[in-house]
């Protein structure tokens, strides 16, 4: 049996093969980042980068700060169920504006909090009080499978024979 660590390694490294498999199915020509690549996990030739995100306990996924781009989007995995994983994907606009939105609320809801680690929550059910107007409970459901927010793929040049 895989030590907790190793569990969620593998985890990880199941989530980026699903979202990689899926772009390729879909005509993305994408490849995994090389593993010191920090920004993004997935890169698509002439196309948008992606950062793979995985869960197996709940719509619950942790990210820090995201700067700014136009050219990177996001895979949320969710895992619980090993054999029909459902993944979440989202400009890097949109998660900005949840994480900026969630974590307004949440300093207004616990006005003691001080400490702020950088690390923020994607979530689709909020803490009691710390719900972001604009992301009611249930809202992650908007960008299931939403590959179609993805730029068209370009077109795949096949290798030619002498």
């Amino acid at each position: 049996m895989a030590s907790p660590q190793n569990e969620k390694l593998l985890l990880a490294e199941a989530a980026e093969h699903l979202v990689l498999a899926r772009l390729l199915r879909l005509g993305y020509p994408a490849s995994q980042a090389p593993r010191t690549w920090k920004a993004d996990d997935i890169l698509i030739d002439q196309g948008p980068s992606i950062q793979v995100k995985s869960t197996d306990k709940g719509l619950n996924w942790m990210v820090g700060l995201v700067a700014r781009s136009d050219r990177q989007f996001y895979a949320f995995v969710d895992y619980r169920d090993r054999l029909a994983p459902v993944v979440y994907v989202m400009s890097n606009a949109d998660v900005r504006k949840v994480i900026d939105d969630s974590h307004e609320a949440y300093k207004l809801a616990r006005p003691h909090w001080r400490t702020d680690t950088g690390i923020r929550n994607i979530k689709n059910k909020w803490s009691p009080g710390c719900e972001p107007a604009a992301f009611p409970n249930g809202w992650l459901d908007h960008y299931r499978e939403r590959w179609d927010q993805l730029p068209a793929p370009t077109k795949a040049v096949a290798p030619t024979t002498t």
